[in-house]
């Protein structure tokens, strides 16, 4: 299911390939997979625990949890933001990982891409770019910027719009 939104797909193919050319050594596939993952998970974490915040009170959270994980209580081992996280994040880890690591999808993926390369300068800054979008939504979510937000959520979705024009099928055929 991940592998129909495209951006995702070309974050995860050409920060491989870029992987592969700058550490030879290392084992691409699961290098850009694990930042693919951990971008996407520090934004969603973020979202659903603004969520969390104004749909339940933090008088209550606290109340039920409190943050100040320093003291030693039997409440509390590590901060509620900390466990949330965790959880987000092998979650999303875990669907990634099922989604991209198995022969089918790297398949699928590289035969969609396989018309151009990570040395079209393009595709180099892209990713750079993704990067910094990235961290640029967590940020507007966590300081509740929306018109940052949705700028940067436009931005994706001109991308995905672009990848689909771009590496649809019919093109590569005429």
């Amino acid at each position: 299911m991940l592998t129909r939104i495209k951006l995702l797909t070309y974050y995860f193919n050409f920060s491989r390939l870029k992987i592969e050319r700058d550490f030879p050594q290392e084992n691409s596939h699961t290098k850009a997979l694990s930042a693919l993952y951990w971008l996407v998970s520090y934004m969603l974490a973020a979202l659903f625990f603004v969520l969390l915040l104004n749909v339940v009170d933090y008088d209550v959270i606290v109340d039920a949890w409190p943050y100040d994980f320093g003291r030693e209580h039997g409440k509390n081992f590590i901060a509620p933001s900390a466990v949330f996280f965790l959880v987000v994040w092998y979650l999303i880890r875990r669907a990634f990982i099922a989604s991209f690591l198995n022969e089918k999808a790297i398949v699928e993926i590289e035969q969609f891409y396989r018309s151009e390369s990570i040395e079209q300068k393009e595709h180099d800054y892209l990713i750079n770019i993704d990067t910094f979008l990235f961290y640029a939504t967590t940020t507007s979510i966590v300081f509740q910027v929306w018109p940052a937000f949705v700028f940067c959520f436009a931005l994706f979705s001109a991308q995905e719009v672009w990848i689909r024009k771009r590496f649809s099928p019919s093109k590569s055929q005429n």
